[in-house]
């Protein structure tokens, strides 16, 4: 809900204001409709998600008012975020395999192995909070993009491979028109 308050301040809850709005989402991160975007946020699952889906919708409702959002989705940088500043609990058995996994990756890469130089981060975002049409996301690093694209394609393949379930849904009497709302702006 952090995001959705931070939002709200920064646009002043009634009178938005011209200007731009960056946001950070981090390397992991899947591409969120407007409504799964809210309800994880409501819900308060997955805060990476929140920020990227909350500022999907975002960007469309402040769009008109001429009020960018870019969400950022960096991968790792050469700070010492994993380093002495991380602190990781130990693990309980049952989650050895996936936070104690990611753990024990930080732990024995550290920062200094990652690809990230957060001054050329730092320029980049300058960069785009100049830009007159700033993307509304832009992975940062090569790491980042090969996670990204990876989660993306994954998630396409497993939308597809349930295709005929996912559609199975619609009324008996839904015209082509109906079951491709796109078509037309596809032309």
């Amino acid at each position: 809900m952090g995001q959705i308050w931070v939002g709200g301040v920064e646009l002043g809850q009634d009178r938005p204001r011209v200007g731009d709005l960056p946001d950070g989402a981090g390397q992991r991160r899947q591409r969120a409709d407007e409504l799964q975007g809210l309800l994880r946020s409501q819900r308060g699952q997955d805060p990476l998600h929140q920020v990227g889906g909350f500022s999907e919708v975002l960007a469309r409702e402040v769009g008109p008012l001429g009020i960018k959002v870019t969400v950022l989705e960096p991968g790792g940088m050469a700070t010492d975020w994993a380093g002495s500043s991380m602190q990781v609990p130990p693990v309980s058995e049952p989650y050895q395999a996936t936070v104690g996994a990611m753990a024990r990756v930080h732990d024995d890469l550290g920062s200094s192995a990652a690809l990230g130089d957060p001054a050329k981060v730092a320029q980049v975002v300058l960069a785009v909070a100049g830009m007159d049409e700033p993307p509304l996301r832009l992975i940062l690093g090569s790491e980042a993009y090969a996670y990204a694209t990876a989660a993306a394609r994954a998630r396409a393949e497993s939308d597809a491979a349930w295709h005929d379930l996912t559609v199975s849904t619609d009324r008996d009497d839904a015209t082509e028109a109906e079951r491709d709302p796109l078509a037309a702006a596809r032309g």
